[in-house]
């Protein structure tokens, strides 16, 4: 997914964050408090990248 022309940084966040909240509703939790935490750790950093790559 990419920025359109004209839309502000917080509705392509919006959208994104949109599509986040759906794709995680599957993912299993881990009962290990650090795995999570090193899962979390990792989609916060898959969503910074997504962000990244498709501001223009």
């Amino acid at each position: 997914m990419k920025q359109s022309p004209g839309q502000s940084v917080n509705e392509f966040y919006s959208q994104m964050s949109f599509l986040w909240d759906q794709l995680a509703l599957p993912e299993a939790r881990s009962t290990c408090e650090k795995d999570a935490a090193l899962f979390d750790e990792y989609r916060d950093n898959f969503k910074i990248e997504s962000v990244s790559h498709g501001y223009e």
